[in-house]
């Protein structure tokens, strides 16, 4: 009986072993149960010297554009709640008070399209922002060496 068996790569190398599994200690020679043993892991350093710009331009994209859209959602609520406790309406009242005018509004559409507007060119801004850092470490990486990494397999 082989206790240890080795793994045995594509390339015929043996990669690591796995301990034999331990005995239970009431079991007898009958009913012998074996209880499996953690597995050694392997530890790999590998370095990140190259990022692809067009990955990272497709996942800020969604990542930006998300995070706008979750922003804008937010104050679209903001807005419901202000306008639903009357807050807005002692806004209104509290500036047309300040310059002197008998009537100020406030227009949603105006308010939101201008958030909206805003959240558009933040998600695009953000993603040349990112893009841009990206390809600064690249070229940094390739001077230096770029980022080591330990990754271990379990």
């Amino acid at each position: 009986m082989v206790l240890h068996q080795p793994l045995i790569d594509l390339d015929g190398r043996a990669r690591r072993t796995l301990p034999a599994p331990a005995l239970r200690p009431d079991a007898t020679d009958a009913s012998i149960t074996r209880i499996p043993t953690a597995i050694a892991t392997r530890t790999e350093r590998v370095q990140v010297t190259h990022i692809s710009l067009w990955s990272v331009v497709r996942s800020a994209g969604v990542f930006w554009v998300a995070a706008s859209a979750a922003v804008f959602a937010f104050l679209v609520l903001a807005w419901g709640v202000a306008l639903a406790t009357g807050l807005l309406g002692s806004v209104e009242s509290t500036i047309a008070e300040m310059i002197g005018a008998d009537d100020v509004t406030i227009r949603a559409a105006h308010v939101l399209g201008a958030a909206a507007l805003l959240a558009v060119l933040f998600a695009a801004l953000a993603t040349i922002v990112t893009t841009v850092a990206v390809a600064v470490y690249n070229l940094g990486a390739h001077l230096i060496g770029g980022v080591e990494l330990e990754l271990d397999e379990r």
